[in-house]
């Protein structure tokens, strides 16, 4: 099995695991108990809250074990808020975050605290004017992580606490994916709580630790504890602990080392996909934004990014679409969201993340299984694209005989049931034979193929741009048949299908009323997005001059866009 997925959790290393099978035989004993084996127990207990400490550049009177990241983030928060007067009940952490902050954050607002989410700037970055618009003089806490599970991205987190101190207000920062990977010192980042797990340094999972400045205020969720000097209640686990410990200062030992390893399968993971020319690109703007080197969040831009996840763990391939936190949930992740990026996009990201025993010939692995799918992808595109060139000009030479044919107007919605697609086509069909000039024109009862009699009644004919939101459609149409000119269509120009035209002819008020009824009663969202921005309406009337008149009306309401 190839394991590219680092970022949500690590295999145990050797070290860890005899150092948890040593202690779980030999110190058994109960930290608090007062005997020796107890004894023995807290001894290594405190060992390692200095080790931990120093790992960190914090404290050891302000290490407190928990049974992983979800809780050290829960009780760091909780306890922070519990110690803060109750003048500052206001909570702020961003859209990024791991999902138990966002829960973390649910629990305080069912409970009476004030909460506020905020959003990056474009880059995914948390700035002191994005915290400065939500801050108030009762917030008290702010969370921020220190990088992003999914994209990478590092936050400036010691220009943002220097910004909060400043203003009397505490930062906490989930660091449970930069720990071990990127050095992290509490006192230069200027935290007052930091958050960090075993699981992703290859220690333990079910371990690990909060880090609270010793001087800053807080009260423990649950009162009357004894273990970890009352920050969490329950025995403590001192084989995890250990184990934890001597994952962790293994981890960090090898720090450059592994640091240089990531970016240099990054860059080659990326030179690949490029040499390759595979529809993928990056999450995060790395010209903008600092990135942990071992993530590489991307989008797979022909595929959701669960049907890539599935095809590769197919090839014996483990990657993710996202945090792990967060699996089952199949929809936009919050961070997606957060970076401003469409729901068709979100669902095509996908999560490649190193490790220590990531290899160029695993990535090698990854991409011929990425290039088989975008060669069969291109390969179906092929056969579709013809398929449908095909299908499309034998329904639209359809189309054209059952006009000629037909002694009254046909419907779109006729014509669709006629042909077995959606009305929507059929529009697209009806503009395609126009611009092949077929005499087709749309009344307010349908279609109609105009035979050589009727084209010799031709009326003045004038293309005009308008602009306005939707709601002003009405008042729109109202101005141009008042004065005795019919709208025969409205057109966009659609960043998808080229220019998309709607066959509306209207020509009266009751008409225009008919029209805007439609729209509401069926919730034509089609019609609608045509009438909403800059759009061309085809105007007819027995002369020029009523034209000129309907423009002039559309004009003086600011309606009319003049050349």
């Amino acid at each position: 099995m190839i394991y590219l997925d680092y970022a949500a959790t690590t295999p145990i290393c050797e070290e860890a695991l005899n150092v948890y099978q040593k202690l779980s035989m030999d110190m058994y004993g109960n930290a608090s108990s007062l005997h020796d084996a107890g004894g023995k127990a807290k001894h290594i207990l405190e060992y390692c809250r200095e080790k931990i400490a120093d790992i960190i550049g914090g404290e050891a009177s302000g290490i407190y074990f928990t049974s992983g990241g979800t809780e050290s983030n829960f009780l760091a928060i909780q306890s922070l808020l519990n110690g803060l007067p109750k003048t500052k009940r206001h909570f702020i952490t961003t859209a990024m975050e791991h999902q138990s902050i966002h829960n973390c954050a649910a629990f305080l607002e069912q409970h009476g605290f004030d909460v506020t989410i905020i959003e990056p700037d474009e880059y995914g970055l948390i700035t002191e004017e994005i915290l400065a618009a939500h801050i108030r003089p009762e917030t008290g806490l702010v969370s921020i992580q220190h990088a992003n599970s999914e994209t990478g991205i590092i936050q400036p987190i010691q220009r943002l606490s220097s910004y909060l101190h400043n203003r009397d207000i505490l930062l906490h920062c989930d660091a449970v994916q930069t720990f071990g990977k990127i050095p992290i010192s509490t006192e230069e980042l200027g935290v007052d709580a930091l958050s960090v797990s075993s699981h992703k340094v290859h220690g333990p999972k079910g371990v690990g630790a909060v880090y609270i400045r010793p001087d800053a205020p807080w009260k423990p969720v649950y009162p009357l504890t004894s273990h970890e000097h009352g920050f969490r209640a329950g025995t403590v686990n001192v084989p995890g602990i250990g184990a934890f410990t001597a994952a962790a200062e293994l981890i960090v030992s090898e720090m450059d080392k592994q640091i240089s390893r990531n970016e240099t399968l990054r860059t080659y993971l990326l030179d690949q996909i490029s040499i390759r020319s595979l529809p993928v690109t990056l999450a995060a703007n790395t010209s903008k934004t600092e990135c942990l080197p071992h993530i590489v969040g991307c989008f797979f831009h022909a595929f959701e990014g669960q049907y890539v996840m599935l095809e590769c763990n197919r090839s014996n391939i483990c990657i993710s679409t996202g945090s792990a936190c967060s699996a089952g949930y199949h929809g936009p992740s919050a961070a997606m969201k957060a970076l401003r990026k469409t729901d068709q996009e979100a669902l095509q990201f996908i999560r490649i993340s190193f490790g220590r025993h990531t290899t160029e010939e695993q990535l090698d692995k990854l991409l011929h299984t990425f290039t088989a799918l975008w060669e069969q992808k291109k390969g179906e595109n092929l056969i579709l694209t013809e398929e449908l060139k095909l299908m499309g000009a034998n329904r639209r030479d359809q189309l054209l005989l059952w006009l000629k044919e037909s002694t009254s107007p046909l419907t779109g919605g006729e014509l669709a049931k006629k042909a077995n697609v959606s009305r929507q086509v059929i529009v697209q069909d009806i503009s395609l034979l126009k611009a092949k000039n077929e005499p087709i024109i749309a009344t307010s009862q349908g279609y109609v193929y105009m035979d050589a009699a009727a084209q010799q009644h031709q009326q003045a004919e004038r293309i005009i741009a308008c602009l306005h939101g939707p709601e002003r459609t009405e008042e729109e149409l109202q101005l141009i048949v008042d004065e005795g000119v019919t709208v025969k269509d409205v057109k966009i120009e659609h960043p998808v299908y080229g220019d998309l035209t709607a066959a509306i002819q209207v020509g009266t008020r009751k008409e225009v009323s008919n029209f805007i009824k439609k729209i509401n009663s069926t919730n034509a969202a089609y019609l609608s997005q045509l009438t909403d921005g800059v759009h061309l309406h085809t105007l007819t009337a027995p002369d020029e001059h009523r034209i000129d008149q309907a423009c002039q009306a559309l004009e003086e309401a600011g309606i009319l866009i003049k050349d």
